[in-house]
């Protein structure tokens, strides 16, 4: 049993219709992960510890803890490393030692006064690890 030239011709034209589809399909699913991955980005909360200095009479030094995203976020944790501790204006207020479980706001920030002369004659450099969960990650 042979096939004729038509029957050749429509087997070529459905197998590059298959073979066209699934490759559509397969870029689809890459783009729709893409996007998806894309929103999550744009759309996740960006908490960041930062300085802050006011100089109207005498200088004062802030921390400022921000949440820079899109989305709100609960802190789960905030440690430092050195301790900070030294640098509190008062001994009975650490700065944001009783931060966990606070939700920050999308553009929320709070703000922990700290002594600026011993703050800034610090030679270490601070490292803060803020963990965070936001859109349920």
């Amino acid at each position: 049993m042979f096939l004729t030239p038509s029957d050749v011709i429509q087997l070529i034209g459905i197998l590059a219709s298959l073979i066209t589809s699934v490759i559509a399909i397969i870029i689809s699913v890459l783009t729709l992960k893409q996007n998806s991955k894309m929103i999550d980005e744009t759309s996740r909360p960006y908490v960041a510890i930062y300085a802050k200095t006011t100089n109207f009479q005498s200088p004062q030094y802030y921390l400022v803890i921000k949440n820079f995203g899109q989305t709100g976020a609960t802190i789960s944790s905030i440690k430092c490393s050195p301790d900070i501790t030294p640098f509190s204006i008062r001994s009975d207020h650490i700065p944001f030692s009783n931060f966990a479980e606070t939700y920050i706001a999308p553009g929320q920030s709070f703000i922990c006064n700290v002594k600026a002369r011993e703050f800034c004659s610090q030679k270490e450099i601070f490292y803060f690890d803020i963990t965070y969960i936001g859109n349920g990650k």
